[in-house]
């Protein structure tokens, strides 16, 4: 099976594969919405809905950013406690 080369992926082209259930491309689409290039404005509810999707799918960073918006409440209701549980 061929690995996949993300970086070679444009946006619209990482979403088509996020959109199919690829997990790290979930998490990757999700750092565009949060960490968007050329002085675009963040869309951190949509960074938190593909961060979430590759966080139920097992990806740790995305766990990872998930705790992070929970605590910060950032895209997201606070919820420390949350952010804590998170596995």
């Amino acid at each position: 099976m061929k690995e996949t080369d993300y970086d070679e992926l444009s946006f619209k082209q990482l979403l088509k594969y996020a959109e199919k259930g690829d997990e790290w491309a979930q998490y990757l689409v999700g750092l565009e919405y949060a960490f968007p290039e050329n002085d675009e404005e963040a869309d951190e509810e949509e960074a938190v809905r593909w961060f979430s999707k590759a966080a139920e799918a097992g990806v740790p960073e995305a766990r990872f950013r998930m705790a992070e918006r929970l605590f910060t409440g950032s895209g997201i209701g606070q919820d420390t406690e949350a952010a804590y549980d998170l596995p």
